[in-house]
């Protein structure tokens, strides 16, 4: 079975690259959502039990759904990104739980407030870029960073191919994500979702499949 999940999922990865590669949006946006639920089966293929995991897949699979608008909607884009960062808030959670050591109940209160307070750091810069999108694109970014924070933690904390793979994959997600936050915001660029959706896909598979090893 985790063969042929396998072969399913390269199968529909490929066929949203092909789409995105050749600008057929139409057909792209069909596609798109059924590339995380493919990556559940996956999942279910490793018998992976944690029910945390699946939660993020599928929130992945709302968010996707959800970009597929863009920004021309402001209430579904901004949903979008709500599911993303609610995924990463639950990375974040399993990254420390896979630790072999346990963090501080004041690290994690002091890095809560300093998020809660980085917008104050970054309006004045990014509000006439992102407008409306200013406050939760930044709180969006830093989870993103907490994400690359506690998979660095992950990794030295366990030096094996799996937390080098989900930290490797964490760079990827930033790397999307930083992708769509050009082309959305500042320029459009020829084959944009291409570059997000490959970004995307290598990065949420890293990080998932990988990460169902070590829990």
């Amino acid at each position: 079975m985790l063969i042929s999940s396998i072969i399913l999922t390269s199968i529909i990865y490929i066929i949203e690259l092909v789409f995105a590669f050749l600008e057929k949006e139409t057909l792209r946006k069909v596609i798109k959502p059924f590339c995380m639920l493919s990556l559940t089966f996956i999942l279910i293929s490793l018998n992976v039990t944690n029910f945390f995991l699946y939660i993020i897949i599928g929130l992945g699979f709302l968010g996707d759904i959800c970009l597929i608008f863009k920004k021309d909607n402001k209430i579904i884009f901004s949903l979008g990104i709500l599911f993303f960062f609610i995924g990463h808030v639950l990375y974040c959670y399993l990254f420390a739980k896979s630790l072999n050591y346990t963090i501080p109940l004041w690290v994690y209160i002091g890095l809560g407030v300093f998020g809660l307070l980085t917008p104050l750091l970054t309006y004045k810069t990014l509000h006439p870029l992102a407008k409306v999108f200013t406050i939760p694109g930044t709180y969006y970014f830093y989870i993103l960073l907490m994400d690359l924070l506690f998979s660095t933690f992950l990794m030295v904390s366990s030096q094996n191919i799996n937390t080098i793979l989900i930290f490797v994959g964490v760079l990827i997600f930033i790397l999307s994500d930083t992708i769509l936050s050009f082309t959305t915001f500042i320029t459009d660029v020829k084959r944009r979702d291409f570059y997000i959706m490959l970004t995307y896909l290598i990065a949420q598979s890293l990080i998932a499949i990988n990460l169902a090893m070590i829990l």
